[in-house]
């Protein structure tokens, strides 16, 4: 177990390896999340869990970091409300470059409209903010490994519903 630091006010949070690291691998996450803190906390918790990270408060610019090598990521993790992009809109665009990307969203505020355009993007239910270490681990390596373990993690896209939405209220709640 390691100490990972935090913001200043927030105790230390214990953290165990990964399954990526158990199994020698490094992926590649890109989080995005535009409360600057939780960026960096979230960014210390994967790479404690050896994942290479890149973390981002714009969602536009990890779009323009996404666009510029798509492939470089193995996963995204992503708010749901954000200023300048709606996380729907965000995991939207990723699947337009990149069909294939695993991409799990987060919220604070989660409402059955939100839940249900997320669903209807073949991307897992939205994850509860806050939520433990262990937990964030657990979900981003069920995400990479794209197995159903916990139930969440939906079966692989099919092209039929690739552009399928529906936004919800997610434009109008938040930026």
């Amino acid at each position: 177990m390691a100490n990972v630091p935090q913001p200043k006010g927030a105790g230390n949070v214990q953290v165990t390896l990964g399954e990526a690291a158990t199994q020698g691998r490094v992926d590649h996450v890109l989080y995005v999340d535009d409360d600057e803190s939780l960026v960096y906390l979230v960014t210390c918790i994967l790479e404690r869990l050896s994942y290479r990270v890149t973390g981002c408060t714009d969602p536009i610019k990890a779009l323009e970091i996404f666009r510029s090598n798509p492939t470089a990521f193995d996963a995204v993790v992503s708010d749901l409300f954000m200023p300048g992009i709606c996380g729907i809109e965000f995991a939207q665009e990723l699947l337009r470059i990149r069909p294939d990307i695993p991409i799990l969203m987060t919220s604070g505020d989660v409402k059955a409209e939100d839940a249900a355009a997320i669903r209807s993007l073949d991307l897992p239910d939205l994850v509860l903010k806050p939520y433990a270490a262990d937990q964030l681990g657990k979900l981003v390596d069920n995400l990479l490994r794209r197995e159903r373990a916990t139930g969440d993690l939906p079966p692989p896209r099919s092209e039929e519903n690739a552009d399928t939405h529906t936004l919800g209220d997610c434009a109008s709640r938040r930026g």
